[in-house]
């Protein structure tokens, strides 16, 4: 990974986080864990489709349900307006312990 592209993971993962920070939770009715939600992760990923090439990236979400449509819907949302525009947003929970 470049610097560049090293410098852009970071802010999208504070973008991303400042987001979730200004989310309002009584308006989204999907599993979220308020408490802990947060953005774990920046990928980048190389996706090869016959003879094309393309990148994309990804911001990985703990603590929301991998059904939560509403919530990744309202992020990418918020992260296009943002200049992070065609951004993935990927929802998952932590297992617990015990």
């Amino acid at each position: 990974m470049t610097k560049a592209e090293l410098d852009y993971s970071r802010s999208l993962s504070t973008e991303t986080n400042s987001i979730l920070a200004r989310l309002d939770s009584t308006k989204i009715h999907d599993a979220v864990d308020w408490g802990h939600v947060g953005c774990t992760a920046v990928e980048k990923v190389k996706i090869f489709s016959g003879n094309a090439i393309s990148i994309e990236w990804r911001v990985l979400i703990e603590e929301a349900s991998p059904d939560a449509y509403e919530f990744r819907t309202l992020v990418a949302e918020q992260l296009a307006r943002r200049g992070y525009s065609g951004v993935a947003v990927v929802t998952q929970r932590r297992p617990r312990a015990g």
